[in-house]
């Protein structure tokens, strides 16, 4: 892509030369003060640039996901969790996942566990009359 670099009074005195200059594939870019430059894009070059920005940013999160996986820390992370890895910042913990019985299980009272062991399915069945 050819880059035409413009004063902002020639592009404002000249906007339609300019835009058309986009319009047929060149970008137009506008010095500013401290370096503060403005580049005008077609708007189709917008959306090509915007969806390999995109497409660099989701490869980047797979690249840090395969990493973690890798290192057996776990293979699915959250969005936030690889942006904020990526970043620098401390991500959320995670804890490995336990189902119901499994996260219940730490409150049971030991003593009871025979009895309880099937309780469900019983009181079920009795509910029920397929015993």
């Amino acid at each position: 892509m050819e880059i035409t670099v413009a004063k902002q009074v020639d592009v404002r005195a000249n906007m339609k030369k300019y835009f058309d200059m986009v319009c047929a594939g060149r970008a137009v870019m506008v010095p500013r003060k401290e370096n503060n430059n403005i580049v005008i894009l077609s708007e189709r070059e917008f959306h090509e640039f915007e969806r390999a920005r995109k497409i660099a940013e989701y490869i980047a999160a797979l690249d840090l996901s395969n990493e973690l996986y890798q290192e057996e820390q776990g293979a699915v992370r959250a969005m936030q969790q690889l942006k904020a890895m990526a970043n620098g910042t401390e991500p959320v913990k995670q804890t490995p996942s336990k189902g119901m019985r499994g996260a219940l299980a730490e409150y049971a009272d030991p003593s009871l566990k025979k009895k309880e062991k099937g309780a469900w399915e019983r009181a079920a069945a009795e509910k029920h009359d397929t015993i």
